[in-house]
């Protein structure tokens, strides 16, 4: 079965205007008979019904549309088949793609950089938080609507979507095997090349070429010759953005550079590249002078908390002092005091550490008004639900992945998760963020 303009899809979508095509099928601009509301109608083109994985593939895109809830990535309305035609409802995204917005523009301004590489790092943020990896991040793949202000992006095309859980997705072992590299070429991380399983970090890699090539015209690393390009993202040194784009804060530059590193470890999360792009459109939105260059290097800053985190601390040996009772470190002052309840074995010492670098007292019991958060590990659903009506922020921990108990934590009142096994980097991140946002509110 074939469709075009004109066609009713279930006997409720009106297919208006042809958008484009892929690999896969055509998307249409539709019309909801019944909701009377204009929206997104992908069908998968007949040939590709003969291969074996591809049905697996769109059901796939449809579920994963249907558990990522973030603004800037359309959400799945439906999904099913008419007669032979599968077909996938999607909210429309409006705009045009960002391959179309560079065309169109001489050079990108600062700050509409900045908000492309904000928007895009919150949604994957979002997106590996349900340990969803995009895996083909393009200029193709990215809308950006320009009747919005700022200009709204969108991350479309979860297709090539790779879940890193195969228990959360039965199909996945199937559809990521046989050494198949998945990806745009131009955008692959070193280790996906090599043939690597994709990760959150191949996706803040590719994010990093993106963002360079919106800054500059050009991507950093580009050969006709695949197996050559493969090669310059795998042994080159990586380019500082800041020789063509000068105007850039050197804080920027500096994230993009470690954000393209050879190693997926020493690559940041998208969680963390989100709030410190933020800090950078905050000052730039208000008229700040202070751009990052004039702060602190991060990594500096980084460098010389660890070096003097406060006593109890252990540097050289990478130890804390937990043998009081208390699990705190010995300081003079903290900007947070956290009970861990539940699992207490979870916390490392090197969670201990990260949280001592930030100055976070750990409570070994709970009294009203001594304690600014709660750190739930281990817990089931009845028993953290007797936290979650404290008036303190609660963080509770899932499986990497587990996207039913990240749901259901979360609509349990929850203030965030962190996914195990623990990291210590992101869990002090995200109880600092916690607490910074108690803060404001109270």
């Amino acid at each position: 079965m074939t469709c075009a303009v004109g066609d009713l899809i279930a006997q409720r979508y009106t297919l208006k205007k042809e958008l484009g095509r892929g690999g896969m099928g055509m998307v249409f601009l539709a019309f909801d008979t019944t909701l009377k509301k204009d929206i997104a109608v992908k069908v998968m083109l007949p040939r590709m019904l003969k291969l074996d994985d591809a049905e697996a593939r769109f059901r796939r895109e449809a579920k994963v549309g249907a558990k990522l809830k973030h603004p800037c990535a359309p959400r799945t309305l439906d999904f099913g088949r008419d007669g032979s035609l599968l077909y996938l409802v999607t909210d429309f995204v409006g705009g045009q793609s960002l391959r179309e917005f560079l065309l169109f523009k001489d050079e990108i301004s600062k700050i509409e950089l900045l908000e492309i590489f904000s928007q895009l790092s919150d949604v994957l943020a979002a997106a590996h938080l349900f340990g969803i990896v995009h895996r083909d991040i393009k200029p193709t793949n990215v809308m950006i609507d320009e009747k919005e202000n700022p200009p709204k992006v969108s991350l479309l095309d979860f297709g090539m979507a790779f879940i890193d859980r195969p228990d959360v997705d039965e199909d996945q072992g199937r559809l990521t095997e046989g050494g198949i590299i998945g990806g745009t070429p131009i955008y692959l991380a070193p280790e996906v090349a090599s043939g690597e399983n994709p990760s959150s970090a191949s996706d803040v890699y590719a994010l990093a070429i993106l963002i360079y090539e919106c800054a500059t015209g050009f991507p950093p690393f580009y050969d006709k010759a695949v197996g050559k390009l493969l090669a310059l993202h795998r042994y080159s040194e990586i380019p500082d953005v800041l020789v063509k784009r000068p105007d850039l804060p050197k804080g920027v530059g500096e994230l993009l550079e470690r954000m393209m590193a050879k190693k997926a470890v020493d690559r940041p999360v998208a969680d963390d590249i989100f709030e410190r792009l933020q800090r950078v459109l905050g000052n730039h939105k208000k008229g700040s002078s202070r751009d990052l260059e004039h702060q602190e290097d991060w990594q500096e800053r980084d460098e010389r908390m660890i070096e003097t985190p406060g006593e109890g601390l252990d540097v050289k040996n990478n130890q804390m002092d937990a043998s009081s009772d208390n699990l705190k470190p010995a300081t003079s002052s903290s900007k947070g005091r956290v009970f861990v309840c539940g699992d207490e074995d979870l916390i490392s010492n090197e969670l201990k550490m990260a949280l001592a670098v930030h100055d976070i007292e750990l409570k070994s019991s709970f009294q009203d008004g001594e304690c600014d958060l709660v750190l739930a590990l281990g817990m089931g659903l009845e028993e953290l639900s007797q936290w979650t009506n404290l008036d303190v922020p609660v963080l509770a921990d899932v499986e990497s992945g587990n996207l039913d108990a990240i749901g259901q934590k979360m609509r349990l009142g929850v203030d965030d998760v962190v996914t195990r096994p623990l990291r210590p980097d992101d869990v002090a991140r995200k109880i600092v963020r916690a607490l910074k946002k108690s803060q404001r509110n109270k």
